[in-house]
């Protein structure tokens, strides 16, 4: 006859390990995993060395002129030039002479002329009407006929009488 079972008793002291078994088959690989968080910044870097220069580019367009600048201050004095060649001698011995009157009569044109001495030349010259008469005499021309020497016409215009006629020059030597 079986007796009742009776209370359970105490638990035991564990036991010691058991050996290692055997490494077991590698199992299939599993599915990609989800992305990481981002990563925060690194520090900068240490700065690279200095490059090489480059080729020289072209040359660029001429700019727009600029305004003009201040006048410069005055620059000294030159120096004296030579003394340039003496020129050619002038005029001397100027005087004035007067011919003589022609005759006091009615005679119409009448010419008179002076001549310059001493181998002056005559520069210029007129001459002088004296109307002893009626109307208008006048010089009709005035004129060098030579070199030396200065003549005058005059004629009678309207009116009669008497009238005289006289040249003058004025005469110079001419070097």
């Amino acid at each position: 006859m079986t007796g009742a079972t009776g209370s359970a008793g105490a638990t035991g002291a564990a036991g010691s390990n058991g050996a290692s078994g055997a490494t077991g088959v590698t199992g299939a690989a599993g599915s990609t995993g989800a992305a990481g968080a981002m990563g925060a910044t690194g520090s900068a870097g240490a700065m690279g060395a200095t490059g090489s220069a480059g080729a020289t580019g072209p040359t660029g367009a001429a700019g727009p002129a600029g305004p003009a600048g201040p006048a410069g201050p005055t620059g000294p004095a030159g120096a004296t030039g030579a003394t340039g060649a003496t020129g050619a001698a002038g005029l001397s011995g100027y005087n004035r002479v007067a011919g003589t009157t022609s005759a006091n009569d009615n005679t119409s044109p009448k010419t008179a002329t002076v001549a310059c001495s001493g181998g002056k030349k005559a520069l210029g010259g007129g001459g002088i009407v004296v109307n002893n008469g009626s109307g208008t005499v006048s010089i009709t021309s005035t004129y060098p006929s030579a070199d030396d020497t200065w003549s005058v016409t005059a004629d009678r215009q309207s009116g009669s009488g008497n009238w005289t006629l006289q040249a003058y020059a004025v005469c110079a030597t001419v070097s």
